[in-house]
């Protein structure tokens, strides 16, 4: 069996690893010209939006170590807690720096009626250019959105037509989207970004309390050049993987680490990467642990392209993949395409090992040759 393999240890049908989140990383809040104080600005009565609309000359909004709650009236544009951004609310500041993950949003329980129409269009943190102005650059970091009970799902952080900086983010408990199709709100969303966004140092962890409630961790939709470094996504709910990527392309991820991402009511069978219409993705040194072999699940990553929505034939490649052994594939790396009519998926991925040979895995595609590849 191959040495990536061998770092991971089963128990009881669980695999344990050193430690369950990652260790805070120590911050200073940010000074200069470029950002303005919320206390600077705060008075007395404001809720946050009231804070966010009075900075002006495209500056970001920093925070000192507390609790910020979010307005849960969603009054804001798309039914979002607050908006940053827009020409109409927010369009002075350009994101948030906290001081590390004591730095906390978050926005107060409640019961709320769930979006009876599809997939939750709520959304905490809304970072959004109209597409009359194009795409606009950001900056979030060194905070964390804690999530609560709305009584509904919603995103935790959006970006639509924003560029810039995602780093140091922890996202826990982000209530996620459990019906068809799954997984339809992200803890990080974005859409229509393309001008270069970078995704540092995040930790998503689906649970609240204890509970698993989260869905798709990181979820690009009709996005590129994306660069993602040292994610770690677990202990999910439901969803479409740990990365979720939909008509995307021309990205890469590195360090990826992915754990227990779940697929439905407390089943641990979501890939730790999805990738449906989309190309040109890479990975490089993605450590997947799926720990299936209790609840029959098979895969590491997926693969679709539906003609019917406009389908690609992806063209994914895997570099140095560390993963958990599962239920098929003989203990190998294991990517499936989905069975769907329209399928556009033909071309195996690219998978080499750590001397950048190729890599023997398993391919699931019962539209072409699947069964053992060698990688090239």
């Amino acid at each position: 069996m191959s040495d990536n393999v061998s770092m991971f240890h089963a128990l009881d049908n669980r695999l344990v690893r050193p430690f369950a989140m990652q260790p805070p990383v120590e911050v200073e809040r940010p000074e200069g010209p470029d950002y303005v104080r919320y206390e600077d600005l705060y008075v007395t009565g404001d809720d946050l939006q009231a804070v966010i609309n009075r900075v002006t000359g495209n500056k970001k909004l920093t925070f000192p170590e507390d609790v910020f709650m979010l307005p849960n009236n969603f009054s804001n544009g798309y039914l979002d807690g607050v908006r940053l951004g827009h020409p109409e609310v927010g369009g002075g500041c350009r994101g948030f720096a906290g001081s590390g993950r004591n730095t906390i949003f978050k926005m107060a329980s409640s019961n709320k009626t769930p979006w009876a129409s599809g997939a939750s269009p709520y959304m905490l943190i809304d970072a959004i250019s109209p597409s009359s102005v194009g795409e606009i650059e950001m900056e979030f970091k060194n905070f964390r959105v804690e999530g609560t009970n709305l009584g509904h799902e919603y995103h935790g952080l959006r970006l639509e037509r924003v560029r810039g900086l995602i780093e140091n983010v922890y996202f826990t408990g982000i209530t996620g989207y459990n019906k068809v199709p799954p997984g339809e709100t992200g803890s990080i969303s974005l859409f229509q970004v393309h001008g270069g966004l970078k995704i540092n140092n995040v930790e998503v962890d689906g649970r609240r309390n204890g509970e698993l409630v989260a869905s798709s961790p990181i979820m690009p939709n009709n996005c590129s050049n994306i660069e993602i470094n040292n994610p770690y996504l677990h202990h999910t709910y439901t969803g479409g993987g740990g990365i979720a990527w939909y008509h995307s392309t021309d990205s890469v991820v590195n360090n990826l680490r992915a754990e227990y991402i779940g697929s439905g009511p407390g089943v641990r069978s979501g890939y730790g990467a999805n990738h449906e219409q989309s190309t040109r993705i890479t990975y490089n040194k993605p450590s997947i642990i799926c720990n299936r072999n209790a609840v029959g699940g098979t895969l590491h990553m997926s693969l679709n392209s539906d003609g019917a929505r406009g389908g690609v034939d992806c063209q994914l490649t895997i570099n140095d993949p560390t993963w958990d052994a599962t239920t098929v594939g003989g203990g190998r790396f294991v990517v499936e395409t989905w069975t769907l009519a329209n399928q556009m998926q033909r071309t195996p991925p690219t998978v080499t090992g750590k001397n950048g040979q190729p890599l023997e895995y398993y391919y699931i595609n019962p539209y072409a040759n699947g069964g053992v590849q060698n990688g090239a």
